[in-house]
């Protein structure tokens, strides 16, 4: 076993803290929050000297030192971690590891936002080469509309694992225009492992909505494996994953692999995967697949060609979008 803050020890299902794997190993200082029992008067440094807050100018994520893999361990339970202001995640090659059961959704790490105006993201992940791990972040508590994406990313060479983005929690927020639950900007290999997007409690009416939006331009080397969509919208406009123009260059490709993408609304989603007219690059899809109410077709929007057995001259297997 690696490094711990547990000298007696303790077991597990596997959460990072006990595994010994990556990023307990990672040589880096471990911190704790603890939305209960946590003050944000306390080092930080154990459980009993917890913070309560992860985010704010006391809260855990402070107490990280960039480039250091650092850690910052938050206990899960029913009280959530409630930011008031965009909550930003900025420092280089440090990692958030939830310590509660792994579950894709309905974790109880959670984090929640009502903060009023967050067109750019109620919370953003900026910095590189992060972990996170077992995070439930709830998007959209705000009862404004003018809260229009819950995670905006900017940083390259991030891992998502047994991550819950959920959202809107707000029907006002489900009304907004063009809402995105994560927004990725101009980025480069961020791997999604066993996370889940999206709700099925709260009716969203955004006429181009998404879960997962491609924004900016050299998006590439992003992908998502065994993951699950959930669309909750009447409008059928609204995209599981959608691509701005040029959100990725001609030689750039996103990768599905084992993702289910569920309708949970009786207006059919026009487009599954939505590309706009100046699309580039290549999606490539491999068992992935479509179940719920009316939504029958991956895409029929613009500028791209859809191969159920990938390009010609490729080998067979899954199904590729060309969107050059």
């Amino acid at each position: 076993m690696g490094y711990t803050n547990f000298p007696n020890g303790i077991t597990s299902m596997g959460s990072p803290v006990n595994g010994g794997g990556f990023p307990l190993s990672s040589g880096g200082n471990h911190y704790f929050v603890d939305s209960v029992n946590g003050s944000d008067s306390n080092t930080g440094k154990s459980w009993s000297k917890a913070k309560a807050s992860i985010f704010g100018t006391a809260g855990g994520e402070q107490l990280l030192t960039a480039n250091q893999h650092d850690v910052l361990h938050v206990i899960g339970g029913a009280t959530a971690y409630a930011e008031t202001a965009v909550g930003t995640w900025d420092k280089n090659y440090t990692h958030m590891v939830a310590e509660t059961n792994p579950i894709m959704s309905g974790g109880r790490a959670r984090l929640t936002n009502s903060v009023k105006t967050a067109t750019t993201g109620e919370f953003v992940i900026s910095a590189s080469g992060c972990h996170f791990e077992g995070i439930h972040i709830q998007w959209g508590a705000s009862a404004t509309a003018a809260s229009v994406i819950g995670l905006s990313i900017t940083g390259d060479r991030n891992s998502y694992v047994n991550c819950n983005f959920e959202g809107p929690i707000d029907a006002t927020v489900g009304g907004g225009t063009a809402i995105r639950m994560v927004s990725l900007d101009s980025v480069q290999d961020n791997w999604f492992y066993n996370c889940k997007f999206g709700q099925r409690t709260i009716l969203s009416t955004s006429a181009a909505g998404a879960l997962v939006e491609f924004k900016g331009t050299n998006n590439t080397d992003n992908g998502f494996i065994d993951c699950l969509f959930t669309l909750y919208n009447s409008n059928v406009g609204a995209a599981a994953v959608s691509f701005v123009n040029n959100a990725m260059p001609d030689s750039g490709v996103t990768t599905l692999k084992s993702c289910l993408f569920q309708n949970s609304h009786a207006a059919a989603t026009t487009d599954v995967i939505r590309v706009a007219t100046a699309a580039h690059g290549l999606i490539h899809m491999h068992d992935c697949s479509i179940a719920g109410i009316g939504t029958t077709v991956w895409t029929t929007s613009n500028d791209e060609n859809v191969y159920t057995t990938g390009p010609a001259g490729s080998a067979a297997g899954g199904i590729t979008i060309a969107t050059t």
